[in-house]
């Protein structure tokens, strides 16, 4: 038997501080729990690959993803030729998850299933496990544009990830973009073309999309160790060690295209040509 329980929670505010100045607050929450009770009888014949026969098992995880952000816009225009706008994030996206497991075998009767795995005359070893990783990132960018003919744009991002080591957190990421729409200058004048518009950009992404805990050394526990080959305790051992230099992942993009429209657009072309190259490669 499996049961899922989802909660999907946003809520977000609009402040206006004075003309051309607002802030935004966003909040927002997705729960996940999941649930599974497993039981096989013991009966001849019947087999199950993930418990053995006569045994009762209870699964449990939960996953959590809130993501809080404050974003405070600029907007401005100066004499109908100057459009400004600037807008300022930051933003907080912290992750857990939780599992654990839960089984006992050779019960005297089936009646019970998994609603007392202590009937059970032998317990299964437990298995529980957890984790947890943040995202924290700030965003500036500034928009320029003058009688709707020349757009220029600079942004810069910079994001902290707690899956990577300690000296490697951080990762900067810059981009900028101009575009020309040749279509409003005085001196274009083809009835046939509508729209013309040439555009450039050129960025860098950064990617941590990766399992929690590669940086990081890694340890199980509940192992059998031995110091001296003879007496024999439980205890924690490294299961992988980690790596303090693993970094961000980095994609520069450089995009050139150019929009043409015909016949007052009824007819629309666009052409790009772009250029990606990944530094720093990560491998999950």
């Amino acid at each position: 038997m499996t049961k899922k329980i989802g909660i999907n929670i946003s809520a977000a505010a609009t402040v206006k501080i004075i003309d051309g100045l607002t802030y935004t607050g966003r909040i927002g929450m997705k729960r996940l729990d999941n649930k599974q009770n497993h039981f096989l009888p013991k009966i001849e014949g019947l087999v199950a690959t993930d418990i053995p026969q006569g045994s009762a098992r209870i699964n449990h995880s939960s996953y959590t993803n809130l993501l809080m952000e404050s974003i405070v816009n600029y907007t401005k225009d100066i004499n109908e030729d100057h459009h400004i706008s600037a807008l300022a994030v930051y933003s907080e996206n912290p992750k857990s998850w939780e599992a654990f497991s839960a089984a006992s075998m050779d019960f005297v009767s089936d009646e019970l299933k998994w609603d007392d795995l202590a009937a059970g005359a032998t317990v299964l070893t437990p298995r529980s496990s957890a984790a947890e990783s943040n995202l924290v990132s700030w965003l500036g960018r500034v928009e320029y544009g003058f009688k709707d003919r020349y757009n220029l744009s600079a942004s810069i991002r910079k994001d902290g990830s707690s899956k990577f080591g300690a000296d490697e957190k951080w990762g900067t990421f810059p981009s900028a973009a101009v575009g020309w729409k040749i279509h409003n200058e005085s001196f274009f004048n083809v009835n046939a073309i509508s729209k013309l518009k040439l555009r450039a950009s050129w960025g860098i992404t950064g990617n941590d999309g990766f399992g929690i805990g590669a940086a990081q050394t890694v340890f199980n526990a509940g192992l059998s160790v031995s110091l001296d080959s003879d007496n024999i305790r439980k205890g924690i051992a490294a299961a992988r060690l980690g790596n303090s230099g693993l970094k961000w992942e980095n994609t520069t993009a450089i995009n050139l295209g150019f929009e043409l429209g015909l016949l007052k657009n009824r007819v629309s072309i666009e052409v790009d040509w772009y250029k990606k190259e990944t530094d720093d490669l990560l491998w999950n």
